[in-house]
């Protein structure tokens, strides 16, 4: 390792220490917790949301074989098929509403996530890409369940990318959060999802985990890039208070201290930079030989990264959330009381949130900052940012720099700060 990258590690340590994460990813601002409409109207919602541009849609798939217990999403255990059925016919009805209202409106990108969409049976899975007509669609899959009659199935469709849930490949760290997978199963699926042609591939990984050290992260991500996926997200591991008790009953679930996180963070990023993957902010990275890497200016929501995102976003299935230039809005989060509700005859989302304008104006900056890395800004409150180098002034607009994409939640948290204060 030459002085200058020897120079760029002890850099970033020092700098992750000095400036700490503010804990947002500020893909929803505010958070969930902090909105207060309730039983918002289905046409106050539909007044909101764009009907001269394509939209994006995103559903969640809840059903899980299993808990893995670092995980915060809204999910269901089902050993067998049963409720899934039940379960795709109330998305479809929710996704009915949005089509009587207006007719033939264009998705261009469709997002499906969980919970495990592999999980489902294939004729679930088939009825449903089936029934929503886009040009792209993302999807997360386990590649512990992937087999070749769901890459043929999958292989149908407008696939542009699929995302593989990692997180570890480490048996004994896998087992104490109470996850199973084998590096083997790994390593086929990314043999079949390009076999069959299924677009880009992801690899999502979490740092901080119980039992992981540099030592085996430096082994599991090593085995990750072996398989050179065209992006990578090294993920935190998330506080989820609401499962300390399950957890701890699972296994060993002590909290790594965030110094150490900080180190665990700084091999990875490190070890991407080494093996030719570019950082793009917020935790993910992108291979420069990849066909995805035709240029870095990438758009992003709630759901992932991508070219060409949307302002609106419809989130169809339990939990899900919806998003437009001036609201939010959420479905139920207990499956029971979504799978109960009449969608054809639905007039309300449970909750909601009428967007500022100063949370409007946030939203224009940290959009153009992470396509365009460059942005007008002139308070004083980034002139330590500028000083270390995170920054960097160039022809009168302030330029992120290549060490300021792993700082962009601090950066985005005193953007964030200012406009609240100028409110």
């Amino acid at each position: 390792m030459d002085l200058l990258q020897e120079g760029h590690q002890l850099y970033l340590r020092e700098l992750m220490d000095l400036f700490p994460s503010p804990g947002k990813r500020f893909t929803l601002n505010p958070s969930p917790s902090k909105w207060k409409q309730h039983d918002v109207p289905n046409l106050h919602w539909f007044e909101k949301i764009s009907d001269q541009k394509p939209w994006d849609l995103y559903i969640h798939i809840p059903f899980c074989k299993s808990i893995c217990t670092f995980c915060g999403c809204n999910i269901k255990t089902a050993e067998g098929h049963e409720q899934e059925g039940v379960y795709i016919d109330k998305v479809l009805h929710e996704w009915s509403f949005y089509q009587k209202e207006y007719p033939d409106h264009q998705v261009e990108n469709l997002f499906i996530g969980g919970g495990t969409p592999n999980a489902l049976s294939i004729k679930n899975l088939v009825r449903l890409l089936e029934s929503i007509e886009t040009s792209n669609i993302y999807i997360e899959l386990n590649p512990q369940l992937f087999n070749e009659e769901q890459a043929k199935a999958l292989a149908a469709f407008n696939l542009k990318r699929v995302t593989f849930g990692i997180q570890d490949t480490n048996q004994k760290i896998l087992e104490n959060v109470n996850r199973t997978q084998e590096l083997e199963n790994i390593k086929k699926a990314f043999f079949l999802a390009r076999q069959y042609g299924l677009g880009e591939i992801a690899a999502d990984l979490i740092y901080g985990l119980p039992l992981q050290n540099q030592h085996s992260l430096d082994i599991s991500i090593k085995e990750v890039l072996a398989l050179i996926p065209d992006f990578i997200h090294l993920y935190p591991l998330a506080h989820v208070p609401w499962q300390e008790a399950r957890q701890r009953a699972y296994g060993n679930f002590e909290v790594i201290p965030q110094r150490q996180k900080n180190r665990l963070y700084e091999l990875g990023a490190n070890l991407l930079s080494e093996y030719g993957y570019q950082n793009l902010g917020f935790n993910s990275f992108v291979h420069t030989e990849s066909m995805a890497f035709s240029t870095t200016k990438f758009d992003r929501n709630i759901c992932d990264i991508a070219h060409n995102l949307n302002d609106t976003l419809v989130g169809l299935g339990v939990s899900s959330i919806s998003s437009s230039p001036e609201m939010y809005v959420q479905n139920h989060k207990i499956l029971e009381k979504y799978l109960n509700q009449d969608h054809k005859e639905k007039k309300h989302f449970p909750l909601g949130h009428l967007k500022t304008k100063q949370e409007c104006h946030s939203e224009t900056i940290f959009n153009k900052i992470y396509k365009e890395k460059m942005f007008k800004w002139d308070s004083t409150n980034i002139e330590d940012l500028l000083k270390y180098g995170i920054l960097k002034k160039d022809q009168g607009l302030t330029q992120v720099t290549e060490i300021g994409l792993h700082f962009l939640p601090q950066l985005f948290h005193r953007i964030d700060s200012v406009l609240h204060s100028n409110n």
